[in-house]
């Protein structure tokens, strides 16, 4: 990718994101690396409003050598493109956005720990929800639902455990234990680790996107974030698994793709995998893992 073009991607991209709703204000940015190099929009940039001339340009050392002042999360973009060297298409750009769903998944209620709608609830919590179950603190008789519905839902909650009201931060509050099929109904253990942001919810979030662990908080810019990223795509690269993502906790997705367009793509179904764990009203299944395999054996996804 010659600089120029890559340039005018970061710009095109970065707009193209702001005007859709995927980024806002000055949060989020956009790295790409050249032969030799990086280029990275500058710190406090709005993605909406990038001009080519003035995005940070870094040698191959990372030491700026031209534009406005670099993003402070160069020090994590250079980490992942480290990382992610032995894969078999090595990234050439990060993306990273405060995206509004992602994040909505990390957050529980004061003296919970938030770790992901994977991690949400154990398998021990009294209070975790069955299989199919509505969520008990939306309205039972609402204006839109019929008498039926009503009666369903009235029923579907007798059936099951009450979740407490405090415990319903939507998709980040249901079940860990619920997505992790284990037994003979797949076969074998969870189809993911349980520090993951999303569970296999759909065949294009595996495809597209694929495992998406959680990195616990740290404040913006913390130099740790870059180790605790660059160990967990070393380890998921130990079992074979080339990630395309991680999420930082609270603050939003880092993805990473060969090209800009690429990295845009991979943000967007994870963003709307995202949205649509957290407005399910009932809890949803994985895809089983076979599945899993299915995808595995004709698209050749390595969930």
């Amino acid at each position: 990718m010659n600089e120029n073009f890559a340039r005018e991607e970061i710009c095109r991209v970065g707009k193209s994101l702001f005007e859709r709703g995927y980024a806002h204000a000055t949060a989020g940015n956009i790295s790409v690396r050249l032969d030799d190099g990086f280029l990275i929009t500058p710190t406090d940039a709005c993605l909406g409003f990038l001009d080519p001339a003035r995005l940070a340009r870094l040698d191959a050392q990372g030491r700026q050598t031209g534009g406005d002042k670099a993003s402070k999360t160069l020090a994590l973009h250079t980490r992942i493109y480290d990382s992610t060297r032995g894969f078999k298409a090595p990234p050439r750009c990060v993306l990273h956005t405060h995206s509004t769903y992602c994040v909505a998944l990390t957050l529980q209620p004061q003296g919970e720990r938030p770790l992901g709608a994977c991690r949400a609830w154990g398998a021990e919590s009294e209070n975790r929800p069955q299989r199919g179950q509505f969520l008990p603190d939306l309205q039972a008789h609402s204006p839109a639902m019929g008498q039926k519905d009503g009666e369903k839902w009235t029923a579907a909650v007798g059936l099951q455990p009450a979740i407490p009201k405090s415990d319903r931060l939507l998709g980040s509050r249901l079940a860990a234990s619920v997505f992790a099929q284990g037994s003979s109904e797949t076969g074998g253990g969870p189809a993911f680790p349980q520090d993951e942001l999303l569970p296999p919810i759909t065949p294009y979030f595996v495809m597209k996107v694929g495992h998406v662990p959680v990195i616990p908080y740290h404040r913006p810019g913390d130099p740790r974030v870059a180790e605790q990223v660059a160990h967990t795509i070393a380890r998921y690269a130990d079992a074979g698994i080339a990630l395309r993502a991680v999420m930082l906790e609270r603050l939003g997705p880092n993805v990473w793709h060969e090209t800009p367009a690429g990295a845009m793509a991979t943000l967007e179904e994870l963003e709307e995998t995202a949205r649509l764990f957290f407005n399910c009203r009932l809890v949803p299944d994985p895809l089983t893992v076979a599945e899993l395999e299915d995808l595995r054996h004709h698209f050749g996804v390595s969930w």
